[in-house]
């Protein structure tokens, strides 16, 4: 007969040969193995916004309040939860390699991004700093000059 302690870890076991499998496909399709590639992990600054929000790759990749981020003056920090984000390393992308469709800001409380030739949707709270930093930029470009 088997013991209540026999199911627990048989159904654990279960779950990871289930998990495992899933997240290293998620990993490698939707883009994030890629990314973290190009953009390794470098230490947030002290001060730095943290939270959790959304970042979607595709309709089947799609990342909803599970990853983490920090932004600081130089990059936007992502990462995802040790037992959620197996074989999702974090990653550090400079805001510079990000660029923002003129037209897409804003789709549903997300904002289109473009990083090396890849779109992604984050959540807006992510992204909003540097969207207006970037706005303010290009309202003194547009200023003319006394």
């Amino acid at each position: 007969m088997m013991t209540w302690l026999g199911l627990i870890a048989i159904g654990i076991f279960g779950i990871i040969l289930l998990w495992m499998p899933i997240m290293l496909i998620a990993a490698l399709f939707s883009g994030w193995w890629e990314l973290s590639r190009l953009h390794p992990k470098h230490q947030a600054m002290m001060g730095a916004k943290r939270g959790v929000g959304t970042v979607v790759f595709s309709p089947l990749f799609q990342y909803k309040r599970c990853v983490g981020y920090a932004i600081d003056d130089d990059h936007l920090h992502l990462w995802m939860p040790p037992v959620l984000g197996i074989f999702h390393p974090p990653m550090s992308i400079m805001w510079s390699a990000m660029q923002f469709p003129e037209g897409a800001r804003n789709i549903s409380g997300m904002a289109l991004v473009e990083i090396d030739a890849r779109r992604i949707l984050v959540s807006h709270k992510i992204v909003e700093r540097e969207l207006a930093v970037r706005d303010h930029v290009d309202v003194l470009d547009d200023t003319p000059n006394a």
